[in-house]
């Protein structure tokens, strides 16, 4: 007689193969059950934080970098992202404006919900001297 229980298995009269059937059985319900849950992990995760595109971070970072000057200045050169921060999904956005002769690179914190933040200002070009 064969004797089967969750804590021990007394393997002296069962067949080999029905303990393979139980073990392979087992195991595939396993793996479908990890495989549900994973699946439904990134179901869940994918669709619930907000993204912001990068065209609208760059008209946001390209405002918030006018808006520093006091929309005094222009903008000489396409916004860029530069880092997309990988838990909180925030872009590092650099705006180029341009007072005068003068050039400045702006860069800017935008969140998922589109919403900028100024990080710094640089000058670029030769320091006067």
């Amino acid at each position: 007689m064969c004797h089967l229980s969750l804590l021990s298995v007394k393997t002296e009269a069962c067949p080999t193969s029905l303990l393979a059937f139980i073990y392979t059985q087992s195991m595939r319900t396993l793996n479908l059950k990890i495989t549900i849950l994973l699946m439904a992990l990134v179901a869940s995760s994918a669709s619930a934080a907000p993204v912001c595109r990068d065209a609208d971070a760059k008209s946001i970072a390209n405002e918030a970098a006018l808006d520093f000057f006091r929309k005094q200045g222009e903008i000489f050169r396409p916004a860029k992202v530069f880092k997309v921060h990988s838990p909180s999904r925030f872009k590092e956005v650099g705006s180029y404006v341009k007072i005068g002769k003068k050039q400045y690179s702006i860069f800017t914190l935008v969140s998922p919900d589109c919403e900028a933040h100024f990080i710094k200002r640089t000058r670029q070009g030769p320091w006067p001297g």
